[in-house]
């Protein structure tokens, strides 16, 4: 298929059963030079931004004074002040504690799309709590965390979201016995479960048999790939292994064959890590795309995203493995292309050593200059290789839209590892978004805390390099006297010998007069302001509503991330049998089929929340309030228990409270065991702290569906009154938040109110005639 773009760009039209058809690595190469030469300026902000943040600047040398180089005399003058002001640091530090909070208390919500999907929502939510908590361990709050760090510090960060599977070798061993029991199980014919006589007889005539049938297998030359296969059943790790495993597995039937041991060893493999996995990039640094890629719902709007990544040999063989790379591209890329890729080095000529690196933005040096020798000839130079996965969209003949990923070397321009349709994303990107500004489309055009804290942060350290160069004129001011005493270094109590008549005097100095102080101030009342920083300068309200809106916009991304990572779970989680989130005694059982459905997923957090007086006043509202006003039990306390929880810990919102179906269900089975008990003569114990509604709706409906124990209760005196006051005691719970409530806010019961069915069944109940 030819391509349908403009010459040296990636196709728009691709046949998914063709991917290479009309794509070529060189177009590729194309378009990421293209980008990276756009993008030139915006890696020059970056460092700008970067030395900003770490406070660098041309002839710094870390001791905090300035110093004169040849043909560069320092000012004011040598061994003047030279402050370091961490203000932007400062606020990067203060939005890191807001986005950790909220990463770690944050509530999780996931709503069914549909009522079909409604008996599945509650067990996404906690299939998902166990993957975020506790299978990824703490991937998810590092990379959340840095992803929020990395937007304000370079305007916008990349995380790419993908399922991490990874295998270990483990040696084990196969036996004759267990080959026979394979044997046995692959002889024994389907027999009609209704006849467990004949099943028993069929098996008991097969274990007769199997071990000769399985001698005779050894001793045949011809059935070693039969009996090889009968062994990669018993171990499913070993087929993983594909071919090798095959190997493996007629080595162990040589070794049975030779008898020379109990059993054979072999090689096999097991599943060391499968999960999903959150890597944050850094723009131009690990990732990069066309620079007029705007964010709109998931960076569908880009042609393409490119990563660059550094792996070993040891982990490109794994991947290859793995993924089924293609083994004449592996074994060029391996033998001739350890390094940074030369056509990396020739078209990002313009673009300072550390872009496109995938290592992260480095200055370490006193003048602020890149230390360390890694693009030189270092480490990572001589031992590991860099490749490209590239994600790029195109649409189908027939006009749907699919996303394709290549794994490519820049160096090895005429094959790829592997093209391929990226089915699971349904034509989306594994990649979301995180921007430190919301009202900016484009991505490049979003603006880094340093962009807005540079100036300031410049103008306060030289305040701070005024104040300190003014003490030190004042503590030894410049001085006049004879000529004999030049050279002389005043200190105090140090004895001048006079040579001759005259005087020593100091140079006439300003005092003080604070402006330079109230300069600052000005300054950073000014910062805080525009950040809506907790101070006196910035009303609390401001600064909540602020710090809410900014939490608001990192969350949309993160949900984005949490739905994404849902969708990999759909399809890739393996079955879970009692695994248990941390922090927590709660086991979670389930499978891909209890999680398959459509739902809505949102992840909040109120920064009020972190101010319990807050908290402890608005759920006293809550219950003194809005609860009296529920006559008609519309209000479902169990968010608002697991809200009160979350507030102290979202662990312990997790322990402590329990889903509203296992609640009913156990509210309503408990019920049922007390009536079943007070018929047969008992008197179960009240309680307070229950479901009154529900439990006297029970009572009533027990009642009214068996006319034998309505004889009963009419006959049997004890049981009524047994009966009669578990059923008031239910009552008198409801009335608690509704007539009682209403009574002491007016003064008087509502005139209009009517019976439930509870209080109409114990009026009657109360009405009948005592019996002997």
């Amino acid at each position: 298929m030819t391509s349908t773009s403009d010459p040296g760009t990636l196709p728009d039209v691709i046949d998914p059963a063709r991917p290479l058809d009309g794509w070529r690595v060189d177009d590729a190469l194309r378009e990421l030079q293209a980008a990276v030469g756009d993008a030139t300026w915006f890696t020059a902000l970056m460092e700008r931004n970067e030395r900003t943040r770490q406070c660098w600047w041309a002839g710094k040398n870390g001791t905090g004074r300035k110093t004169d180089k040849p043909g560069q005399p320092a000012m004011p003058w040598n061994n003047a002040a030279d402050h370091e002001v961490h203000l932007t640091e400062e606020i990067l530090r203060d939005r890191q504690a807001m986005f950790l909070a909220a990463l770690a208390k944050g509530a999780l919500s996931v709503m069914p799309q549909n009522a079909d999907d409604a008996p599945r929502s509650q067990r996404m939510k906690q299939v998902l709590r166990y993957y975020l908590t506790t299978a990824m361990g703490s991937n998810f709050a590092t990379m959340g965390l840095r992803a929020g760090n990395w937007a304000d510090r370079t305007g916008h960060s990349l995380v790419y979201v993908h399922w991490k599977l990874e295998r270990g070798a483990e040696r084990r061993i196969v036996t004759r016995e267990m080959l026979e029991a394979a044997l046995a199980q692959q002889l024994t014919p389907q027999t009609d479960p209704t006849d467990p006589m004949a099943a028993e007889s069929d098996m008991a005539m097969i274990a007769e048999d199997v071990p000769v049938i399985l001698e005779t297998m050894l001793m045949d030359d011809t059935r070693t790939d039969e009996l090889a296969n009968l062994i990669l059943l018993l171990d499913p790790g070993l087929a993983a292994r594909g071919p090798t495993g095959l190997k493996e597995a007629r080595r162990a039937v040589k070794q049975l064959r030779a008898g020379t041991a109990e059993g054979a060893e072999y090689i096999s493999s097991y599943v060391r890590t499968s999960r999903p996995n959150w890597e944050t990039l850094m723009p131009f640094v690990d990732v990069f795309y066309p620079p007029e890629t705007v964010m709109e719902d998931g960076l569908d709007s880009a042609r393409w995203i490119a990563r660059v990544q550094w792996l070993s040999a040891q982990q490109l063989r794994e991947e290859a493995a793995i993924h089924g790379w293609d083994k004449a591209w592996l074994t060029e890329v391996l033998e001739k292309h350890k390094g940074r890729p030369q056509s990396f080095s020739t078209y990002a000529s313009n673009m300072p050593e550390w872009a496109l690196s995938g290592m992260g933005v480095r200055w370490a040096g006193t003048s602020g200059t890149l230390i360390g020798g890694e693009y030189g000839k270092g480490e990572t130079q001589r031992n590991l290789y860099q490749i490209v996965r590239l994600w790029d969209r195109a649409t189908t003949p027939d006009g749907l839209t699919a996303v394709y990923e290549t794994v490519l070397h820049p160096d090895v321009p005429d094959k790829v590892a592997k093209r391929e349709l990226l089915e699971h994303w349904d034509g989306m990107y594994p990649f979301f978004a995180v921007t430190s500004a919301m009202t900016e489309k484009l991505l490049l055009g979003s603006r880094a805390i340093a962009e807005l804290t540079k100036t300031p942060q410049d103008a306060i350290k030289a305040q701070w390099d005024s104040r300190t160069d003014m003490a030190s004129l004042t503590t030894v001011p410049p001085w006049t006297g004879p000529a004999e005493l030049k050279g002389t270094r005043i200190s105090p109590g140090m004895f001048i010998e006079q040579w001759r008549a005259g005087t020593v005097a100091a140079f006439p100095l300003p005092g003080p007069d604070g402006r330079s102080i109230e300069i600052e101030k000005t300054l950073r009342a000014s910062t805080d302001r525009l950040f809506g920083r907790v101070s006196d300068n910035v009303p609390s309200q401001t600064s909540m509503l602020r710090g809410q809106a900014d939490l608001d916009w990192f969350l949309l991304s993160i949900t984005r991330g949490v739905r994404l990572t849902a969708r990999l779970i759909q399809q890739f989680m393996p079955p879970l049998t009692g695994a248990r989130i941390m922090g927590t005694g709660e086991p979670v059982i389930a499978d891909r089929e209890e999680v398959r459905g459509s739902f809505d997923y949102n992840v909040a957090f109120d920064v009020r929340s972190l101010d319990l007086d807050w908290a402890k006043g608005m759920l006293e509202f809550i219950n003194q309030q809005l609860m009296p006003l529920d006559r008609r039990s519309q209000i479902n306390t169990g968010p608002i228990i697991e809200f009160g929880f979350n507030i102290l810990h979202p662990s312990l919102a997790a322990v402590a409270v329990q889903p509203m179906d296992q609640v009913s269900q156990r509210e309503v089975t408990e019920e049922r065991a007390a009536i079943t008990e007070i018929f047969a003569g008992g008197s179960p114990p009240l309680s307070e702290g229950q479901d009154a509604t529900a439990r006297a709706n029970v009572m009533v409906e027990e009642y009214q569906k068996s006319p034998l124990r309505q004889q009963v209760i009419a006959t049997n005196q004890q049981i009524r009154e047994v009966f009669i006051a578990r059923l008031e005691h239910h009552v008198f719970q409801l009335t608690q938040y509704g007539e009682n409530a209403q009574t002491g806010r007016l003064g008087a019961a509502d005139p209009l109110k009517v019976q439930t069915p509870a209080e109409e069944l114990l009026a009657y109940l109360k009405s009948l005639p005592a019996t002997q």
